[in-house]
């Protein structure tokens, strides 16, 4: 197959196969969902973490109201991951890191979560995901979803308008249960080589 450029929820990938676009996306989200398709073939991960500025980044988002959801949502994420925004591409401010490695001999690095103020919706990236691939990776997030407000849902994402639409310290939990989850799965990984 030649190289093939493929945008997944507005990331930018170079991809081999086609149906390696989607393993690409969840290279960043999911190593779960990611290993389930592991095996279709070689990527190459545009979403990187980099030296760019968050602050400039967030300056430069255009609606007013996702902006200052996105500075308050660094504080939030700073506060409860204690990792440092960086930024990974162009458009995800990412907090953490965790470097995977699939059965198949292809590896990575991706953040432990993240956000991304997107045009139509806020997006904030739960590395565990949602539905089966939650409760596969050990944490399900399905009470605090109850409790959360007003979102949806991708495999790893969620999606919201105004960060006022949701309870501040639900989602404080959501992300502390799937930082945790990921750090354990990283510190089992390292201890079993």
């Amino acid at each position: 197959y030649a190289p093939l450029l493929v945008v997944v929820a507005h990331h930018l990938f170079v991809v081999a196969r086609p149906a390696t676009a989607v393993h690409a996306f969840t290279v960043w989200a999911n190593p779960v969902l990611g290993n389930k398709i592991a095996k279709m073939g070689k990527y190459e991960t545009k979403t990187k973490e980099n030296d760019a500025s968050v602050e400039k980044f967030i300056d430069s988002v255009k609606n007013e109201q996702r902006r200052e959801d996105a500075k308050k949502l660094v504080k939030i994420f700073e506060e409860v991951t204690g990792y440092p925004a960086k930024m990974w591409g162009t458009a995800i401010v990412g907090f953490g890191h965790y470097h995977y490695k699939y059965p198949t001999g292809q590896e990575g690095d991706m953040g432990l979560t993240g956000f991304s103020p997107r045009v139509q919706a806020m997006t904030v990236y739960i590395a565990t995901g949602f539905d089966e691939y939650a409760k596969e990776s050990g944490y399900d997030p399905a009470p605090l979803l109850k409790k959360l407000g007003k979102f949806t849902t991708g495999k790893v994402c969620l999606y919201f308008k105004k960060l006022s639409d949701l309870d501040e310290g639900v989602l404080r939990q959501l992300i502390k249960g799937s930082v945790e989850m990921m750090e354990a799965r990283k510190k089992a990984e390292d201890e079993n080589g």
